[in-house]
């Protein structure tokens, strides 16, 4: 009996071992492998690449984790033998028969890889909003990657960077210009609304003349834009900038599109003019190359087309341009013109341009072009707690501006907006005909939305005059087919010959076409339309619950006195 149960504990402890055994066993089985991304390097060169420095993660099926160093044993068949050639591969490996891939760019001794990221028409979306990603979570990629590879990271600005959006606006722009040396922007390119307040609000951000201001740290370029019958350019605007990246040069021109006077109020472009950039980017080009030695010449123009992008293309020998970055048309668009790359990044922060390019002997032998949005990269879905930190406090001064008023119970369209503002012009100038453009309203009202007044500084964000005039029938048949209108008058045919009293802003009434540079009978009804908004919303609060567009307007006629508002934003 005692020999039965020796016999038997024997058993069982044999059983227990097995079972132990067999669980251990079981929690050593691979599940899968992956290569580890942080361990690879953007580039390799193929003379002294080690494939150890790559890590992958052996996954078990017990939920844990190992990690092994990559050897070319590991390669499937045929695998190795990319290893010898330059360029991006994805390469298959097997560890214990689980499979997977990764991806390297190998270059040859001599070569480099550059990123040039990108961003044009922020119009001061600042903040994140729908598909606008807002300056801190852009900072944050632009920061990491800078901080990652500073000697093979370039940041530029493709113009209209500053006017549009309220915060922006209320430092003239001056808080933009900070935000882009928080995430190191190695140049800016003017764009027709850096004059809507005045070009010398902006330029003072880039010259030593106004101690006041914020002093930008990276250049303002502008190559074609010249006092007008001369061949001078404005002090704070430079033609180019030099960035020297490691043992490479790169030769950055900034022009603005041939014919953009006609999208800037005539009163604050009337002492410039824009020449045609291409034979100016085809002589600094050749400057460039022969005189400062760069291995890569790249363009930023805030101006897109077809025929200026062919034009550049056409460049040849030391004026050749390798890449024209565009801006104003807000089109997301990547393309290439023979051996130019060419790309343009939305607006207001919807996306960030990325070209990497790899350049041996000053060509671009391999290339890469991607518009980035917050889905492609989790960069973009963090945001950078110094930049963060900087619009929060900016903020603080102008949290009321912020306060619900009321709220929308409908949807309002663009439309109904641009109608409402011309209604708030025709009643305080007390006129027969008022006009509002759409490309001035840019942005819609949902059900339900709250209403505050950066809301409404939103929707119309440019600082324009409102003026009154007189105008010839056969003049304002012109203004009616071309803006959105409001009218007192019955809607009888005009008689071209008859003089109509109408109000508008001074953009829209002095545009290139109207002729009215020598009406005499103009006046100025509003220093500043954003005043009208702020004073008709303020009244409209006190007495209704929502708002509507359909509600009675309540500013009297006569020159809007809220000048004080309007300083207060500014201040």
């Amino acid at each position: 009996m005692q020999k039965f149960i020796i016999i038997l504990l024997i058993v069982l402890a044999t059983f227990i071992v097995s079972g132990c055994t067999e669980t251990q066993d079981d929690a050593l089985t691979i599940h899968a492998v992956q290569v580890d991304q942080e361990t690879i390097s953007v580039e390799y060169f193929i003379d002294d690449l080690d494939l150890s420095s790559i890590q992958f993660i052996v996954f078990y099926s017990d939920g844990s984790r190992g990690r092994e160093n990559m050897t070319v044993e590991l390669l499937e068949s045929g695998e190795a033998d990319k290893l010898n050639e330059p360029g991006t591969h994805s390469l298959r490996f097997n560890y214990q028969g689980h499979r997977s891939q990764f991806e390297i760019t190998l270059l040859e001794a001599g070569s480099r890889i550059i990123d040039f990221y990108y961003l044009n028409d922020l119009h001061g979306a600042l903040l994140q909003d729908g598909n606008q990603m807002g300056m801190a979570n852009i900072g944050n990629l632009l920061n990491d990657a800078r901080e990652a590879r500073p000697e093979s990271t370039v940041i530029l600005a493709g113009g209209d960077m500053l006017q549009g959006g309220f915060i922006s606006n209320a430092s003239y722009g001056e808080i933009t210009v900070e935000l882009m040396d928080l995430v190191g922007f190695d140049a800016a390119v003017i764009g027709n609304h850096e004059f809507d307040w005045g070009l010398e609000m902006v330029t003072r951000y880039y010259t030593d003349m106004d101690e006041d201001v914020y002093r930008a740290q990276h250049p303002f370029l502008g190559a074609n834009v010249v006092y007008k019958g001369t061949t001078s350019m404005p002090e704070g605007i430079d033609p180019y900038t030099v960035l020297d990246k490691g043992n490479l040069r790169i030769g950055v021109i900034g022009v603005i599109g041939y014919g953009l006077e006609s999208s800037i109020s005539r009163l604050m472009v009337e002492d410039y003019e824009f020449l045609d950039p291409v034979p100016i980017i085809g002589d600094y080009a050749e400057y460039l190359r022969q005189e400062e030695a760069v291995d890569l010449v790249v363009v930023v123009a805030h101006g897109s087309s077809n025929f200026l992008n062919g034009r550049v293309a056409n460049l040849t020998a030391d004026a050749r341009v390798d890449i024209l970055f565009n801006g104003h048309s807000h089109r997301v668009e990547t393309e290439t013109y023979g051996d130019m790359l060419s790309m343009q990044s939305g607006g207001y922060g919807s996306h960030l341009g990325h070209i990497r390019v790899t350049v041996s002997d000053g060509v671009i032998t391999n290339y890469s072009m991607r518009n980035l949005t917050a889905s492609d990269d989790t960069r973009l879905r963090r945001a950078d707690s110094d930049v963060e930190t900087f619009l929060e406090y900016a903020l603080e001064d102008l949290s009321h501006f912020f306060e619900t008023l009321f709220v929308a119970e409908r949807e309002i369209t663009r439309e109904e907006l641009a109608q409402w503002m011309a209604s708030l012009m025709l009643e305080v100038a007390g006129a027969e005909y008022a006009f509002q453009n759409m490309g001035g309203t840019r942005h819609s009202i949902s059900a339900g939305e709250s209403i505050s007044l950066s809301t409404l500084l939103n929707i119309f964000p440019f600082d324009n005059q409102v003026v009154s005039a007189y105008v010839s029938g056969e003049a304002l048949g012109s203004f009616i087919e071309h803006n959105v209108t409001i009218t007192r008058l019955p809607h009888t045919p005009i008689d071209p010959d008859a003089l109509y009293f109408m109000a508008t802003t001074d953009f829209l009434f002095f545009r290139e076409g109207n002729n009215q540079e020598d009406n005499a009978t103009v006046e100025l009804v509003a220093q500043n339309m954003q005043d009208l908004i702020i004073d008709e919303l303020l009244l409209q609060a006190e007495v209704y619950d929502t708002f509507d567009t359909n509600n009675p307007l309540l500013l009297p006629n006569g020159i809007s006195e809220s000048s004080d508002t309007q300083d207060e934003i500014h201040d």
